[in-house]
């Protein structure tokens, strides 16, 4: 659940430093958090052909947590955690370089 978090926060900060405006980034962030929120909550009752969402981040977390509660080692879902991670890792970091720059 914490590394959950932190890919949240990871995707909030990346918007944040995208858009210049707090109040705008906020608004998107926000929408943002509930697509991606929805997406995970109904990831399950959708058919089976539907497993290109299991690439987005919040159902990539759902399906980690739920390995771990079931005992299960899902490496594919895990190594897919850990890219996203270092994806949105090395996206706030370039934005902070060249934030730093101006």
């Amino acid at each position: 659940m914490v590394i959950g978090g932190i890919l949240f926060i990871q995707v909030g900060l990346v918007i944040g430093l995208l858009l210049h405006s707090s109040k705008t980034s906020a608004a998107l962030s926000s929408i943002i958090m509930v697509v991606l929120f929805m997406t995970a909550t109904f990831y399950p009752q959708l058919p089976e052909w539907h497993n290109v969402l299991q690439f987005i981040p919040s159902v990539v977390v759902v399906e980690n947590m739920n390995g771990v509660f079931n005992g299960e080692f899902l490496g594919f879902e895990l190594v897919l955690l850990i890219g996203w991670l270092a994806v949105f890792y090395l996206i706030i970091q370039s934005l902070v370089k060249k934030e730093l720059s101006k």
